[in-house]
């Protein structure tokens, strides 16, 4: 193995390098694409999870029952049972 025989072509190199690169960030891009679009909800999901809007500005609530009912709503949130009066 002597070193006249055996040049480094570093342009050559280099542009396998890039092509390396870019066809393996081409390939990961593909690849996420699918997995990612996943992830995304059904039309049938997002209509079951659709927000419901309701006017609730006429309803009147005093203190206390106002504090019940932001209880139940954030004992709701943690699947815990309250104890109703």
């Amino acid at each position: 193995m002597s070193s006249d025989s055996e040049q480094v072509d570093s342009g050559r190199r280099h542009f396998l390098l890039v092509a390396t690169t870019v066809t393996g960030i081409a390939g990961a891009a593909m690849t996420a694409v699918p997995f990612l679009a996943s992830w995304k909800p059904s039309a049938r999901a997002q209509a079951l999870g659709a927000p419901v809007e309701q006017d609730i500005s006429k309803l009147e609530l005093d203190a206390d029952e106002f504090c019940k009912a932001i209880l139940f709503a954030c004992c709701a949130l943690f699947d815990e049972e309250i104890a109703r009066d």
